[in-house]
């Protein structure tokens, strides 16, 4: 992801009122970044077309980072180790290593 998707998905963490909502912000802000090339949105996708996270990649970094600021978010020890286990079920597969998450994505493999 870009700098400035990275910096979207902060703003959409700050600016939830609840780290459920910092969560479900997190989700629609990464995969829309994700699926823009792709002419897609996460509002093209619901109970009868679902998004398959293991389909995207980004950054191992980014993904550290935005864990980061989705814990910052929270209050508590048990809501914390909630919402983390979440994004982890929800995010997107760590690219290579040798891949430049500036000018990649990994769509299908």
């Amino acid at each position: 992801m870009t700098d400035d998707e990275m910096a979207q998905v902060t703003d959409a963490i700050v600016a939830a009122a609840s780290p459920t909502e910092a969560l479900a912000a997190t989700v629609r802000t990464v995969y829309d970044a994700l699926l823009a090339p792709l002419g897609e949105s996460t509002a093209d996708y619901g109970p009868d077309r679902r998004l398959q996270v293991t389909e995207f990649a980004i950054a191992a970094d980014q993904n550290a980072y935005i864990m980061r600021a989705l814990a910052a978010k929270t209050r508590n020890l048990s809501q914390r180790i909630s919402i983390l286990l979440d994004w982890t079920n929800l995010r997107p597969d760590d690219l290579p290593e040798a891949a430049d998450a500036t000018s990649q994505l990994a769509h299908g493999g």
